[in-house]
């Protein structure tokens, strides 16, 4: 099962290019200046291909391109207003990413994987987490980065418990959140800029839960037996206390929440389970 982590890659030949504007859409005046994003994993070396990192067991997922199903690009300024943003879809052979049309000027570049709200689970928001809206490569732009938030998307508990956990409110297990940051990035009408690659880190992780099914010195007889317990009849997992959002901003200002509420609670049950 995957959920927000509250312990807390790769450059090859291939390019895309992205310099249309909106209808109705005009530059304001604002120079404009060549612009590459490369993307890669963090962990792995550029220099050595950006290789992606394979799991050093069952328990860790592994790292690679087929987890990233869509990476959204932000550029936002000393004002935290998102003056560029793209949503680009990165494979083994493209992770570079060129355009032609990003204003001049000193931003924090940020890129954030599987948020796209009608297809992964996960709301997105840009007043700060009162309304959900899909995010786009138009609608984030003169934003403030800052309301930029995630949140988990809302999910059942088993009916068995339901009502003794009413006063509660139930979260489904979200999408796999990656995001990375490059922090003072100058677009210049000097010349093409090719900053630091964007380094995408797990920001929603893998957490396993191994049951003791039967251990004669704990006395312990977990069997689906007469005596035991029967996993495929009311069981399930829940975690408590989830973080209340995730923020799209570079550093602390960023990442996992800080804080959680107590009767905010995961809940996980099904065959896919037990």
């Amino acid at each position: 099962m995957f959920l927000w982590s509250l312990l807390a890659a790769m450059t090859m030949s291939a390019c895309s290019e992205h310099n249309e504007l909106p209808s109705g859409e005009v530059p304001g005046g604002n120079s404009k200046a060549n612009f590459i994003v490369k993307l890669n994993f963090e962990g792995t070396s550029m220099e050595q291909g950006g290789k992606t990192r394979a799991a050093q067991s069952t328990a860790v997922p592994e790292t690679s391109w087929s987890n990233i199903r869509q990476v959204q690009i932000l550029l936002y300024d000393a004002s935290n207003i998102v003056r560029f943003s793209d949503v680009v879809t990165p494979t083994t052979g493209n992770t570079t990413f060129t355009y032609t049309d990003v204003p001049v000027g000193t931003y924090t570049m940020v890129a954030i994987a599987n948020a796209k709200s009608s297809t992964d689970a996960i709301n997105t928001y840009l007043d700060g987490g009162t309304t959900p809206e899909e995010w786009n490569m138009w609608n984030v732009r003169q934003k403030q980065a800052q309301n930029m938030v995630m949140k988990y998307k809302p999910g059942t508990f088993p009916t068995f418990c339901a009502a003794d956990l009413s006063a509660n409110a139930a979260y489904a297990e979200p999408a796999e959140i990656f995001m990375g940051a490059v922090q003072g990035v100058t677009v210049s009408s000097d010349g093409p800029v090719t900053p630091s690659p964007i380094a995408l880190k797990r920001e929603v992780s893998l957490m396993r839960v191994r049951l003791n099914v039967k251990d004669k010195e704990g006395n312990t007889n977990n069997e689906n037996t007469a005596n035991g317990v029967d996993f495929a009849q009311d069981a399930s997992i829940m975690i408590y206390r989830l973080p209340d959002h995730l923020k799209v901003m570079a550093g602390n200002a960023g990442g996992v929440s800080a804080t959680s509420t107590a009767t905010n609670i995961l809940s996980i049950s099904g065959g896919e389970v037990f």
